[in-house]
């Protein structure tokens, strides 16, 4: 569960990737999830920003969404270490 305000785009977008606590604490506790909009329990709202009408900046709630397996980018728990590499490439 959890919200995350100001996505560009977000009210457009079919997918999101979203880096969540699947483990304990620290760097070796976060996997990489791909979402689709249409999963339960995702709710998208478009925030009125001030001269950005075309860029679908959004409010998105996750509620109880219940992710398969199959969803998770590479490997469970590995999540921080894959958006740390793309950082440093």
């Amino acid at each position: 569960n959890g919200e995350k305000k100001w996505i560009t785009n977000g009210t457009y977008a079919d997918y999101f990737i979203v880096a969540a606590r699947t483990g304990p604490k620290g760097n070796k506790g976060i996997s990489l999830l791909l979402l689709d909009r249409s999963m339960k329990g995702i709710e998208t709202k478009k925030m009125d920003c001030m001269g950005m009408f075309a860029s679908g900046t959004a409010y998105i709630t996750l509620e109880d969404v219940r992710v398969p397996s199959s969803k998770v980018i590479g490997e469970v728990n590995k999540g921080f270490y894959y958006i740390m590499y793309n950082f440093n490439h």
